[in-house]
């Protein structure tokens, strides 16, 4: 299989990994200029969770169907008018909307990318993922400097903008390159369709509300309510329907549902870190979003590395074990951050963000290819759509543990000893988090024992 594949369907995800990952050290000039609160501005985040959470599901199910390089193409161009939605918004609501849009259109892309990436390198799957991940990985190592740079010289709008060449060019790759593939052909079940999309969309907007209100806010316990209740009458229905969303193949793979969890529990940490340093240094410390973008290399670039040698991670000691070390480092990462002062030295920091990265680049990829790797072919768009829709639910959780942080103060002056307290807090919720996952892995059963394949004659 041509490399240029790979590079097509990998091009997305380098303005994706950009963009979601460089965003954060704008938040602060973002918040001002658009003129919200800092707990409020993790909507910018939050948002995109949102639009992407709810329809990876479905759109998993549509790829497989329907077409998996279509499915491409239309998530890019969706990707596209975000971006200059988000480059052009006016007011705050408008920039919320246009990163919900890029979060719809990541869902489509982003499980068509790596169901093609699964079936397309299907003899070097561990390679392949890997590799596609540390194109990603790397863009996103590159990406809080290059956001600080571009946020402090030209503004936090040229943040966005400046992608929109990139994406020109992923179409043309994709329409080049990418052969068309699909997957299971069977109807679409419409209702589950509708029942996981409103649940998940409700749970991650619950959360991104308790950020702002607090866990037993009306605004968080209804919608949270309400997504739990729907997502109970979603089991239910795939249980008795005639037609599943979810196939058996992936519910009943013993080696698919502990990456899944430990995907889930690792992206905790993913969304606290992001939001926590960066308001911690600007607000905090008084740095700028430059500075900010080049201390964020500490975790960036272990995390990029990682995704490049996942396949001789996995070749050499299977998952199970860098999962484990992987969710160890993080924890271990966050009660470093549980030791933090508002005057302490920058070192506490990097040693921090370097822990996490190191354990992101492990627990991250390598749940990936562990999940991937334990359902058959015809099913990678559902599989991809699941692992990814928990990865998105995974962050708004740790986004608004950190948003309740950012929204101190404690007392009645809002100083930076008043958010370095709150910082603490959230630090020791990420690390227990962390290490559960970490026994999560621990106990998982070896992926390369679980997969199982089918047929798969649809691919040409």
């Amino acid at each position: 299989m041509p490399l240029q594949v790979l590079v097509a369907v990998a091009l997305p995800l380098v303005v994706l990994s950009i963009d979601f990952s460089g965003v954060a050290v704008a938040l602060p000039r973002i918040a001002t200029d658009l003129g919200t609160t800092t707990a409020s501005a993790g909507w910018v985040i939050n948002a995109f969770a949102l639009g992407a959470a709810g329809p990876l599901l479905v759109s998993g199910r549509i790829a497989d169907r329907h077409g998996r390089r279509r499915l491409l193409l239309i998530g890019v161009s969706l990707f596209t008018v975000g971006t200059a939605g988000a480059a052009l918004a006016p007011t705050f609501g408008v920039l919320v909307l246009a990163r919900v849009v890029q979060g719809v259109a990541t869902s489509l892309f982003m499980t068509a990318s790596l169901s093609v990436v699964s079936t397309a390198y299907a003899d070097r799957r561990a390679w392949a993922i890997g590799m596609w991940s540390a194109i990603g990985s790397t863009a996103a190592a590159a990406a809080p400097v290059i956001g600080g740079v571009v946020v402090d010289g030209l503004g936090w709008r040229w943040f966005f903008a400046l992608n929109l060449p990139l994406l020109a060019v992923a179409v043309g790759m994709i329409l080049r390159h990418v052969p068309e593939s699909t997957g299971d052909r069977r109807p679409i079940d419409v209702v589950g369709a509708v029942l996981v999309t409103v649940s998940i969309s409700l749970v991650v907007f619950g959360l991104q509300e308790a950020g702002n209100f607090g866990w037993t806010d009306l605004m968080v316990v209804v919608p949270g309510a309400a997504g739990l209740v729907t997502f109970a009458l979603f089991v239910l229905q795939q249980r008795h329907g005639a037609v599943r969303l979810v196939d058996t193949a992936i519910t009943g793979a013993r080696a698919y549902r502990p990456p899944v969890t430990v995907a889930f529990l690792a992206n905790w940490g993913f969304g606290a870190i992001n939001i926590l340093l960066t308001f911690w240094l600007q607000q905090a410390r008084g740095e700028s979003a430059a500075m900010t973008g080049v201390v964020f290399l500490a975790y960036s670039v272990p995390f990029a590395v990682l995704g490049a040698s996942t396949g001789r991670v996995v070749a050499r000691t299977g998952t199970r074990a860098p999962m484990a070390f992987g969710m160890l480092l993080v924890a271990g990462s966050f009660l470093v951050l549980t030791q933090l002062g508002a005057t302490s030295a920058m070192w506490v920091v990097l040693v921090a963000m370097a822990l996490s990265g190191v354990g992101q680049g492990l627990a991250y990829n390598v749940s990936t290819t562990a999940a991937m790797a334990a359902v058959p072919d015809e099913d990678a768009g559902v599989a991809s759509g699941l692992l990814t829709a928990v990865r998105n639910v995974g962050v708004a959780a740790g986004v608004a543990v950190a948003t309740l942080a950012t929204a101190v103060p404690v007392g009645t002056t809002g100083t930076a000893t008043d958010f370095t307290s709150g910082l603490r807090g959230a630090a020791w919720v990420i690390a227990a988090v962390s290490a559960l996952g970490c026994l999560v892995a621990v106990r998982a059963v070896g992926a390369e024992s679980g997969r199982t394949r089918r047929p798969d004659p649809s691919v040409r």
